[in-house]
């Protein structure tokens, strides 16, 4: 009976040593792919970025949109319209673009997570946590302060990204990919009606932030198997003691 209990107890232990090392690595891997995703993050938003051309009186009136209330007063704010000779002009399709000069603000702070999640993970190879058998009170500190910063940054990142895509969802891309079609395609100026292509959408974007999501839900799900690694593994050693060999003379 006792040597069945041995054997479970040294398997588990050796469970733990095999168990240790991908989980380091994974963890430190989740760091490199947020800042991965921090590079890719814009791609869906850089066309939108470099639109600058105003959007012709002449073409808003052709797309079926209006510069005006039925009062008269403008529709859009002061800022939305371009200016020649203190004319209105049309509309400054970098006022309707301005949102992806600012989500420039979550790209970064992605990418500095990333840098941060990854020198805080590298707390785990310089207490060696992947090799070693037995962890010592400063594994599990360093183990505890890797797995609560990666938890909160999967939570962080995840509270910005829900604001952002509401920002992103709510943008005139009518208006958008009406500037667009404006300066993409040639039309006829005496043509009765004007098709406006899509090529950008709210559907357009989610797909970035959707992987998003995955990598921090991905995040915050190995640092909480980290942190039941750690807890079993604390308590296997809190039941099972180091042998004490101080007093044990060699070769004497």
């Amino acid at each position: 009976m006792q040597k069945n209990q041995t054997k479970q107890k040294k398997d588990l232990n050796e469970i733990m040593v095999k168990i240790q090392k991908p989980l380091v690595i994974t963890m430190f891997i989740m760091a490199v792919l947020l800042i991965v995703y921090a590079f890719i993050f814009f791609t869906p938003f850089y066309d939108m970025y470099i639109m600058d051309s105003p959007l012709k009186t002449s073409a808003v009136k052709h797309f079926g949109f209006s510069l005006y209330n039925n009062d008269g007063s403008l529709l859009f704010d002061e800022a939305a319209y371009a200016y020649r000779n203190e004319k209105i002009f049309g509309l400054d399709l970098a006022y309707f673009t301005k949102f992806t000069h600012d989500i420039q603000a979550l790209n970064h702070l992605l990418f500095r997570m990333g840098i941060a999640t990854m020198l805080v993970s590298l707390l785990l190879f310089i207490y060696r946590a992947q090799l070693r058998k037995r962890y010592y009170v400063t594994n599990f500190v360093s183990g505890g302060i890797v797995i609560g910063f990666d938890i909160f940054a999967g939570i962080f990142l995840i509270a910005n990204l829900v604001k952002w895509q509401g920002i992103v969802a709510s943008q005139r891309y009518d208006i958008i990919n009406a500037g667009k079609t404006y300066n993409e395609l040639a039309y006829d100026s005496t043509a009765e009606t004007w098709e406006i292509k899509e090529y950008f959408s709210k559907a357009s974007t989610e797909w970035v932030f959707n992987l998003g999501y995955i990598l921090c839900a991905l995040l915050i799900a190995i640092a909480l198997c980290a942190l039941a690694f750690y807890v079993v593994k604390f308590i296997y050693q809190k039941k099972h003691k180091a042998i004490d060999i101080s007093g044990v003379k060699i070769n004497e």
